[in-house]
Formats: structure tokens, C-alpha cells, sequence
């Protein structure tokens, strides 16, 4: 029996409706995986023909791994779709350790290589998009297929995560303007609570004054 082989994409994250919603939707995945006990990779999925890792996706790598921890870093590819044949195989694979090198600097874990795979989705498509004749369509539907292959071999060849204390996390941003205005609201509590004790003490004191005078 084939062992259970589990790949887990980021659906939700980079959310047009801002990052609250991408932090709902980072607790539903963390709730699904937790439950999985383990996972054997983790996908990002690139656009090659607007291959750009900007500032959002590198925090949305960082709330995963702030999720799941450094280890899913050892396990994680890319795949960089739309791959009509535009990008050579070794640019792809230069793009895919430049994105790891921003993904090192962003999380503060190294990432010696990182394993990518160049697809195109939709290959029969481009019969009509690109009025290709049929053979290449038929061998871009077999470069797709040997890619995904390649692409489960190296999952099933992972020493799975263990994902049962996963725990959702916030966007770095966020976490550091919520733990700001704790501090600030605890600095305030503190102020609040120190005043209240002289005024105490002074009306104590005064009470005692009084009492002695008498």
C-alpha cells in the first residue's frame, strides 16, 4: 500500500480583503493540518510570467513558518505555473534560489536550495491561445506530467513535518502593533494603579495627621 502523501498549498494567503482575512485563513489551514498530525510538503505557487516575491508574499512565508515552524522551510518547493516555455529551465531554477535567498533574509532561517518545478496548467489551451499545432501541445501536457511526478517523488522522499502543535500565527506587523498597545495600555494601568496609591497614602497620612492633632 502507497504511503499517504500530503502537500498542502496556501489558499487565502495574500487575500485581497487585507490581512486579517489572510489570518482567518491561516487558522483554518493550521486547524486542517494540525489534525493531518504530519505533512510531507509545503507548495508555493509562483506566476512565471509575473515572477515577483514581493514584500506581502515574503510575510505570508513568514507567517507560515511564525505557523508551522523552521522545518517546513526544509520541506518546501516552488512551482512556478504558466510556464509557457518563455523561461529557460536554468533561469527558472536561478529565480527559484533567488527567492530563497529573500525567503532566508525575510525568516531569519537559511535555505541552502530549494527544490522548483517549472508547469503549465492548462497546456491544452494553447491550442487556441497560441494556435500551436497539436504536437507541441501534446508534449508541453507531457512535460506538465513528468513535472508533477517529479514533484511527488521529491514530497514522498520528505521526512514529514510533524504539524500537531502548529498554532496559528499573525502577521509580524500586526503582532508588533498589538504587543506596542498592551505595553502602552499596561504602561497606562500601571500609572493609573501608582497615583491611586499615593492618594491613598497621602489621605491615609492626612487621616493620621488629623487624628494625632486631635
Amino acid at each position: 500500500k502507497e504511503p499517504i502523501t500530503r502537500l498542502i498549498d496556501t489558499p487565502g494567503l495574500m487575500d485581497t480583503n487585507g490581512v486579517a482575512k489572510d489570518e482567518e485563513n491561516i487558522a483554518k489551514i493550521v486547524r486542517h493540518v494540525r489534525n493531518l498530525a504530519s505533512v510531507n510538503a509545503f507548495c508555493l505557487v509562483v506566476n512565471e510570467q509575473a515572477c515577483r516575491f514581493d514584500s506581502g508574499m515574503q510575510d505570508a512565508v513568514k507567517l507560515l513558518v511564525d505557523s508551522f515552524g523552521p522545518n517546513c522551510l526544509k520541506n518546501m518547493g516552488i512551482v512556478f505555473t504558466k510556464a509557457y516555455g518563455g523561461v529557460s529551465p536554468q533561469d527558472s531554477k536561478q529565480n527559484a534560489a533567488q527567492i530563497a535567498e529573500l525567503i532566508s533574509k525575510r525568516t531569519g532561517f537559511e535555505i541552502s536550495y530549494v527544490s522548483s518545478w517549472q508547469m503549465d496548467c492548462r497546456p491544452e489551451q494553447l491550442a487556441t491561445t497560441f494556435r500551436l499545432p497539436q504536437s507541441e501541445v501534446d508534449k508541453r501536457v507531457a512535460q506538465r506530467d513528468n513535472a508533477l511526478i517529479e514533484l511527488l517523488r521529491w514530497a514522498r522522499a520528505n521526512n514529514p513535518v510533524d504539524t500537531t502543535g502548529a498554532t496559528a500565527a499573525e502577521y509580524e506587523q500586526r503582532r508588533l502593533a498589538r504587543e506596542a498597545e498592551e505595553k502602552r495600555k499596561e504602561a497606562e494601568e500601571k500609572r493609573a494603579y501608582d497615583k491611586k496609591v499615593i492618594q491613598t497614602n497621602i489621605e491615609k497620612r492626612s487621616l493620621e495627621y488629623n487624628r494625632t492633632s486631635v
